[in-house]
């Protein structure tokens, strides 16, 4: 919904009038030098997969004019019944590692942005995780997006996300350390201490030139429940997670101008006896103009 912005006019007889200005979400609102408002756009690009082809073993499909899907071996992509892409790991020989990503086509789309005081990025998606056992999956943006890892940790560049690994901690390749009952580096103001059985809710991942660091929530995963995942970032740089429109945790500042791209899959941690799999409703990644 539009938001709306208030103000007075003159009309015709010099009388007030009360009149409504639409603001459009992804734009900002600054003042010209006679303090009227003024919209300035964002640059954004956004996909809900309406381009999606429905195919089979399709490592390497273009979903879109913005993102690519890799994986392991005959994997899935299909419309989600209730909108948006469906992920599947490979149904032949499931083992650990299995993988399925969505990244940048290439670090020319709108699927990548840049972190800097200007700009204030923001990165959006709407996701369901389908089953939750024996299964890590991740959201948000990667300096090495199109490395073919699920795992944004333990590697160079700079990034954030949200993480849900299963009950464990030992699939990722730099470990949590979260230990329920300490004190939970940058939580919410609701969520200052890890909760008991930390790894059965949602994470929150921040990489600064290579460097990994995690914040606990208390949102607890559900299997089969949509979930509207942001991370915006301010002019200190530092990302600002929301699950649900809640903010959840706030991270430290990310490098200066780090070129950061979309990074969204699932990753099998053991060697279940079926497919893994989740939807993607949308994704959204905008900045202001600067």
């Amino acid at each position: 919904m539009a938001k709306k912005l208030f103000g007075k006019m003159k009309g015709h007889d010099d009388a007030d009038k009360e009149f409504l200005l639409p603001v459009r979400p992804d734009s900002a609102i600054s003042f010209d030098h006679r303090g009227e408002p003024m919209v300035m756009p964002r640059i954004r690009g956004f996909t809900n997969f309406e381009k999606l082809p429905n195919v089979v073993g399709s490592i390497g499909v273009t979903t879109d004019l913005q993102l690519v899907e890799i994986g392991t071996g005959t994997e899935v992509i299909a419309r989600a019944a209730s909108g948006g892409v469906n992920l599947k790991s490979q149904v032949t020989t499931p083992a650990d590692g299995d993988n399925v990503q969505l990244y940048p086509a290439a670090t020319t789309t709108l699927m990548n942005t840049t972190i800097r005081a200007g700009s204030t990025p923001r990165f959006l998606t709407v996701l369901r995780m389908n089953t939750i056992t024996a299964v890590f999956c991740s959201a948000g943006l990667d300096e090495n997006a199109a490395s073919n890892d699920v795992d944004p940790s333990g590697t160079a560049g700079d990034g954030a996300a949200f993480l849900f690994n299963a009950g464990i901690a030992a699939e990722l390749t730099v470990d949590p350390a979260l230990v329920a009952g300490a004190a939970n580096l940058n939580g919410a103001a609701d969520c200052q201490v890890v909760p008991a059985s930390p790894y059965t809710y949602w994470m929150c991942h921040q990489k600064v030139a290579g460097a990994d660091t995690y914040i606990a929530t208390n949102k607890k995963m559900i299997a089969g429940q949509d979930y509207e995942l942001k991370i915006e970032w301010g002019t200190d740089r530092k990302p600002r997670y929301y699950i649900d429109g809640d903010l959840v945790g706030t991270g430290v500042a990310n490098t200066a101008d780090a070129l950061v791209g979309v990074n969204i899959g699932l990753e099998l941690t053991a060697t279940p006896g079926g497919q893994k799999d989740m939807d993607v409703r949308f994704v959204e990644l905008g900045r202001d103009i600067g």
